[in-house]
């Protein structure tokens, strides 16, 4: 299962992540990706979550 989620603040929730020390979780930003800078999370159950923020 894939989600997308448009939002503000990218940089800081995966900094957020990064922090948590989550084995599974360490997520880069898409600088590239269709629909601004992408955060791909991925979850344990194979499920992924794309946060994107607009570029400016």
């Amino acid at each position: 299962m894939d989600g997308h989620q448009q939002c503000k603040g990218v940089d800081t929730f995966r900094a957020e992540l990064i922090g948590k020390d989550h084995a599974y979780s360490k997520p880069g930003i898409h600088e590239d990706a269709p629909g601004g800078r992408t955060l791909q999370v991925p979850d344990p159950f194979g499920n992924r979550i794309r946060f994107s923020e607009a570029r400016d």
